[in-house]
């Protein structure tokens, strides 16, 4: 009696390295749109003021490069070490996992080969006919098994890929967007502060604004 055949679903990799993309896609043209803005501002007279000092921060479009390469670089040479941990952390993780089932699988391959050889041997020598070999080796419940679990190791295997591939992709749009907000100030603060009657913590809330916009004509 044959197993039912699973239905093959679709593949993980592919779905998530899409959305990834797609996120990726979308984090770009909102620096475009902010450069293309920044470029059709009216030029002041700068003859009397100095050039911004340079930060050693990488562009955008480094910082996504660097973060593709290696996880967290372009939110670490950005300033977020908070955000470069994390993406570096999740991809180490994703890795360990994907070379363990990567053994797993390869473990599992390799008992049910033996399987089917000792099998295929032992029908062959009993006058079993080699075109029905491959239904008595359907048939046998220990050879079904380990095929269902080299099966789901593939699974799993090709599920820790499309991981990667979406961290890899998401954590070169955020490295993207943190080049890009690396400037801007700290929008919440809270600090100490000694009082007569204790210690206080004092909150500070930065807006962004420019003397340009309350400027008359």
């Amino acid at each position: 009696m044959h197993a039912p055949i699973r239905p093959r679903r679709a593949p993980a990799a592919c779905l998530l390295a899409a959305a990834a993309i797609a996120l990726t896609a979308l984090a770009i043209p909102r620096g475009a749109c902010a450069q293309e803005a920044q470029a059709n501002v009216e030029p002041q007279a700068t003859d009397s003021v100095a050039p911004p000092p340079s930060t050693g921060r990488p562009s955008p479009g480094g910082a996504l490069l660097r973060s593709v390469v290696v996880p967290g670089w372009g939110q670490a040479a950005s300033g977020s070490y908070g955000r470069a941990a994390f993406y570096f952390l999740a991809q180490a993780g994703n890795v360990w996992m994907a070379y363990k089932t990567h053994s797993l699988r390869d473990t599992a391959r390799r008992r049910q080969r033996m399987l089917e050889d000792a099998k295929t041997a032992e029908l062959l020598r009993g006058g079993v006919a080699s075109e029905a070999v491959e239904a008595e080796l359907g048939a046998d419940e220990r050879i079904e098994d380990i095929r269902l679990l080299a099966t789901a190791r593939d699974e799993q295997m090709e599920d820790w890929v499309a991981l990667l591939v979406f961290f890899t992709f998401f954590g070169g749009a955020d490295a993207y967007v943190s080049a890009h907000l690396a400037d801007f100030p700290v929008p919440l603060t809270v600090e100490p502060v000694a009082g007569p009657s204790g210690t206080a913590f004092e909150v500070g809330l930065s807006l962004p604004w420019t003397p340009e916009l309350f400027r008359r004509d």
